[in-house]
């Protein structure tokens, strides 16, 4: 069996193509990771395309009917009330928040009120189970 030596031109590309490899890791530097969405929900000096407007406004109802939920059945509040003022907070809320850091234009988004109505019905879901939840934990 006969080993054939590579010429020293092949050896010279692969050297030059490592060298630009390296060169080009060396200029990019380390990945730095993009921040989070809800971060820049909280910096003003963020900017948000409308989709993540509306995907802000759902994570913020998630996050008020999960701690109205709790806070309800920990105070066993009962009735309508709970449920009229969980609505009024889960409606007014996000878009007020989001409006006061992020000016937007209703219009950029689809359809007027979509900020005030992204995630209702699953917001309202959990609010019910976690209420019943807690309720009957500390009863």
């Amino acid at each position: 069996m006969v080993i054939r030596q590579k010429s020293g031109k092949e050896s010279a590309k692969a050297k030059a193509k490592r060298e630009l490899q390296a060169a080009s890791a060396k200029e990019v530097g380390p990945a730095v990771p993009a921040p989070s969405l809800m971060s820049r929900a909280f910096r003003s000096d963020a900017t948000l395309e409308p989709a993540e407007i509306l995907d802000v406004s759902y994570w913020l109802r998630q996050a008020i009917a999960l701690f109205m939920g709790v806070m309800y059945g920990a105070g066993r509040v009962t009735g309508q009330i709970g449920i009229t003022s969980f609505l009024c907070s889960a409606i007014m809320i996000p878009p007020a928040f989001i409006k006061r850091i992020h000016p937007f234009d209703e219009d950029e988004l689809g359809k007027v009120g979509s900020v005030s109505t992204e995630g209702l019905m699953p917001a309202f879901a959990l609010f019910i189970l976690t209420w019943i939840v807690t309720y009957t934990v500390f009863l």
